[in-house]
């Protein structure tokens, strides 16, 4: 089977994504044979970029492993390359990425060959500076609706940087990955999600363990009228408001009220004073008409 290659950038962000907007499956092609190595010395990935590593779990039930180097493009062709097989992973597919098509890409035979910690893949490229090699790794385990693997990989060969990036199926949930990823998922047109994880240096022989996991049912879209619970806490809030308003302006109306009573009430001995005074001065009046008869 021929899984759909990495492309090569030299940004390793954008290669990631670049890679991840690809057809999910190339046509598939016959699967080659180790055979002795090259005459030409071997290129380790130190040679030229980083290896470019993409586990893609999911497929017929189980994980792909695709790793790629590019060697240095003023290095002469031919030249034999080393990548790393995962252990446990069946290389399916191992040749020269000529960034076209992937069809047209040259399938070449290849020796797995005793490295430190585990194997590698080892053939030569003569008419492009990038290799790859196309395996199947570890089997998914499914318990109820979750989907899970654990993928080892071993830097077998020396290299001076090492890329690792997780594409997750369409319609799953609950995507969990450790180490964790970094940034957002891009994700492709076929609504598959590729989580890119912290490049590494790793040294001949260290092993970096990517554990995925996710849920087989679909996420639940957000309802049209999801957002009705929001607007109604929002009108709620704002009869809130309106009832304090009202309420503020009733005491104060009510307390106004009351004042201009109370200044009523002072206001009325002043005036029984005044009443008393002229009936004082009306009884003097009537006492001095008295008199003067």
């Amino acid at each position: 089977m021929r899984i759909r290659r990495i492309l090569s950038s030299s940004a390793i962000g954008l290669m990631l994504a670049t890679a991840f907007v690809a057809p999910a499956l190339a046509a598939p092609a016959a699967t080659s044979a180790p055979v002795s190595a090259s005459a030409s010395t071997p290129v380790d990935a130190s040679a030229g970029g980083p290896v470019e590593v993409q586990i893609w779990p999911g497929q017929g039930g189980q994980t792909a492993v695709i790793a790629a180097v590019a060697v240095d493009a003023s290095v002469k062709l031919p030249v034999t390359v080393r990548i790393p097989v995962a252990p446990g992973a069946k290389v399916e597919w191992a040749g020269e990425i000529l960034g076209g098509a992937a069809e047209g890409d040259i399938e070449r035979p290849f020796t797995l060959v005793q490295g430190r910690g585990g194997q590698f893949a080892e053939f030569t490229l003569t008419k492009s500076h990038r290799g790859q090699i196309d395996a199947i790794g570890a089997p998914l385990k499914v318990s109820g609706d979750i989907a899970s693997v654990s993928i080892d990989y071993v830097q077998t060969v020396d290299s001076t940087l090492t890329t690792i990036a997780v594409r997750i199926p369409a319609n799953v949930s609950k995507v969990k990955i450790t180490p964790a990823p970094v940034g957002k998922p891009v994700l492709n047109v076929d609504g598959e999600s590729l989580y890119s994880l912290s490049p590494v240096t790793l040294k001949p022989g260290e092993k970096q363990t990517i554990a995925i996991s996710f849920s087989t049912t679909p996420p639940v879209e957000p309802a049209p009228g999801s957002n009705l619970n929001a607007v109604l806490i929002g009108l709620a809030a704002a009869l809130v408001v309106v009832v304090v308003v009202m309420i503020v302006l009733v005491r104060r109306n009510a307390a106004a009220q009351v004042t201009e009573e109370s200044g009523d009430e002072d206001e009325e001995p002043e005036d029984a004073e005044v009443q008393a005074d002229e009936t004082e001065d009306s009884a003097d009046d009537e006492s001095d008409d008295v008199w003067v008869d």
